[in-house]
């Protein structure tokens, strides 16, 4: 069972709201389920799901912005666009082979789809490929 989007946004909304280090830090990494208990919004506990606690928002980013802040969010920002640049520059040279432009492809789809799972499901796959790119440039390194 998944966050409703609208829930967690009002969620991230109430959290930056409350003060200003909130907003620019958030209620800090594994807080999440506190910060949806004190913000959910009245309407949730009319619904099917009154009696869940969710520990993650409804997407990735959601999760970065209620737990990080705008400052965590804007890291977040900063490495998709360096991995962005850093991916051009790599697709673009004729050296690189179909295993390291398919972890590239695949490290791509898994920042977009951040915007529909929730933080956990990412974090294992982005953890996966960038141990597979890792591994893929290691043994380029060595022949």
């Amino acid at each position: 069972v998944l966050l409703d989007h609208m829930t967690g946004w009002k969620i991230a909304t109430g959290v930056l709201g409350q003060s200003p280090k909130n907003a620019i830090f958030g209620v800090g990494a594994g807080n999440t389920l506190d910060a949806f208990t004190l913000y959910k919004p009245l309407e949730f506990n009319s619904g099917n799901l009154w009696n869940l606690r969710f520990s993650t928002s409804s997407n990735f980013y959601l999760t970065i912005l209620t737990s990080l802040g705008s400052a965590g969010l804007a890291m977040v920002i900063f490495f998709i666009v360096r991995f962005a640049k850093i991916a051009k520059a790599r697709l673009q040279l004729a050296t690189t082979d179909t295993l390291e432009k398919g972890l590239i492809a695949s490290l791509g789809l898994i920042l977009v789809l951040g915007l529909a799972f929730p933080a956990p499901l990412l974090s294992i796959l982005i953890k996966k490929t960038l141990a597979g790119w890792s591994i893929r440039m290691l043994v380029a390194r060595i022949t």
